[in-house]
C-alpha cells in the first residue's frame, strides 16, 4: 500500500501551504 507515501506527500503540501 502506498498510504504512507500519500500521507507524506499531503503533509509536505500543508506545510507548504502553511
Amino acid at each position: 500500500m502506498v498510504k504512507s507515501q500519500n500521507n507524506k506527500i499531503i503533509l509536505a503540501l500543508v506545510q507548504r501551504k502553511t
